[in-house]
């Protein structure tokens, strides 16, 4: 109960057939829902032009000779044990439909097959074309070669696998469906699917189709499909969990409030002295650039818990955005600062001079403009994205238990970027400190 079992012609569709058993017991429990495909030789038509309806008509034609040549009129039918030792025939076996062997056409049209692939190497050898006939490897190839309509359908081989090809052959689905009446379950089999042959000597599709008004009966007795193995409660997303994320966020909130806070606290005393000789302008920039690294710790607590996954991948590439702005805002004010007292300090004449906001802004613009470029190429030509891999634990019937949620992208793609980052940024670090 609970899983779908499908098993080949090996075993026969017919053992259910009126088959009944106490009910409750093992055999009515694993016997309801079970299906049998097999190959079948075809099916009747109304017309009754297919070699399928010509084959099984020649069949119900045989007469009472047939019979009695079966059941071997004339020898003895009993050996020393005064046991049968021949099967035994009754007189209207020709004339019971349910009685014809699924693989009859398909015995048939082996044989026909053969015999069309000696006529062939026969036709062969007396053209010329082929040397004599003095092994089985030749006919192979000639039976390989074979193509026709049989009783069965379309017959075409598949060179590779030695083996016809399986979308030229109907295949049926048999269904087990048990009846249960007091004490006991009865059962019965019926065709609920098929596949439809096709006749072109290339095709390996194999389309099915439902038998009008017949239904699949699974294992519960309903028509719901069980799920093929038992379902996985106990999947590890490893998603980032609401209390991190709140700390996250907390800090966040703490670095994007200080950021304004000083901002506006630098503006209300702008005309202070030691905010002049601070210069203002300098104080906004470390500001912004600590509130844009701010902001990266939010972009990094974005995952698929709470984001779509387009959503993800952009949050993912908003981190070396947000983080590297930020850096260039705040440690290039520093920079500046440095390279505006070095001015004034390395100054042999002693001179009165004036060094403006113009003039160290300079270096700031143009280390904006080198990370900008950088950024916009990474992020046209290999953006990070996010995606969920899967980590080492599974359970017992090799499904994933755990998975993680991250940025990626080939190491060979995004470690160039980075480096110009660093390469860049790194030096306005030492000369800042």
């Amino acid at each position: 109960p609970g899983y779908v079992w499908i098993l080949t012609d090996g075993f026969g569709p017919d053992y259910f057939n009126d088959k009944s058993f106490p009910a409750g017991s093992p055999l009515a429990i694993a016997s309801q829902g079970l299906g049998v495909i097999m190959a079948h030789g075809g099916k009747r038509t109304e017309a009754g032009d297919t070699g399928y309806d010509r084959i099984i008509n020649s069949w119900t034609q045989q007469t009472d000779q047939t019979v009695d040549y079966m059941n071997c009129v004339g020898h003895p039918k009993t050996n020393s044990l005064n046991t049968s030792i021949y099967y035994q025939a009754e007189n209207d076996f020709f004339q019971d439909i349910d009685l014809i062997p699924a693989k009859l056409v398909f015995f048939y049209d082996s044989i026909i097959a053969f015999g069309l692939a000696a006529c062939d190497l026969l036709t062969e050898e007396e053209a010329g074309s082929t040397g004599p006939i003095n092994g089985g490897e030749k006919l192979i190839n000639a039976f390989l070669r074979q193509e026709f309509m049989g009783s069965s359908g379309f017959i075409s081989m598949d060179p590779e696998t030695h083996s016809r090809r399986p979308g030229s052959a109907l295949f049926v689905v048999y269904n087990a469906q048990g009846t249960t009446d007091g004490n006991t379950t009865s059962f019965t089999r019926d065709i609920v699917s098929h596949t439809v042959p096709v006749s072109t000597s290339n095709s390996t599709d194999i389309i099915w189709v439902d038998v009008p008004g017949e239904t699949y009966y699974y294992s519960d007795n309903t028509t719901n499909f069980p799920y093929p193995l038992p379902k996985i409660t106990d999947f590890n997303e490893n998603h980032i969990s609401p209390a991190v994320r709140g700390v996250f966020l907390f800090f966040a909130s703490v670095i994007f409030a200080l950021s304004l806070f000083f901002s506006g606290w630098t503006f209300y005393h702008r005309k202070k002295r030691v905010i002049q000789s601070s210069q203002p302008l300098f104080l906004y920039m470390i500001c912004a650039g600590t509130l844009l690294m701010g902001a990266t710790i939010v972009t990094l607590s974005v995952d698929d818990s709470i984001a779509s996954e387009q959503a993800c991948s952009v949050a993912c590439m908003l981190n070396p955005w947000f983080f590297a702005i930020g850096f260039v805002f705040a440690f290039s004010s520093l920079f500046a600062k440095e390279w505006r007292i070095n001015k004034l300090f390395h100054n042999p004449s002693m001179t009165r001079m004036k060094v403006t906001t113009k003039d160290v802004i300079v270096p700031f613009v143009v280390l904006l403009g080198l990370n900008v470029l950088v950024l916009s190429l990474w992020t046209g030509l290999s953006p990070l994205t996010w995606d969920r891999l899967y980590v080492g634990t599974i359970d017992k019937y090799g499904r994933n238990l755990e998975s993680v949620g991250k940025c990626v992208g080939e190491a060979e793609d995004w470690a160039p970027y980075v480096g110009i980052l660093l390469f860049i940024n790194m030096p306005m670090v030492g000369l800042a400190s």
